[in-house]
């Protein structure tokens, strides 16, 4: 499945996408980190660095 959103194309395999149904995406730039940032709102609970989820 193609994802197409202001000309980016984001590419998610079938088996993954009920997962990812929802979840925004944003680019980062901080005094800590910088980087993509997700929001999952399927997430059921997420480590503390943010960057993964169950």
């Amino acid at each position: 499945m193609v994802v197409l959103c202001d000309d980016v194309k984001v590419f998610v395999d079938r088996q993954s996408s009920p997962h990812l149904e929802g979840t925004t995406v944003d680019f980062v730039v901080s005094l800590e980190q910088s980087g993509f940032s997700f929001d999952n709102p399927n997430a059921a609970s997420k480590c503390s660095c943010g960057k993964s989820f169950n």
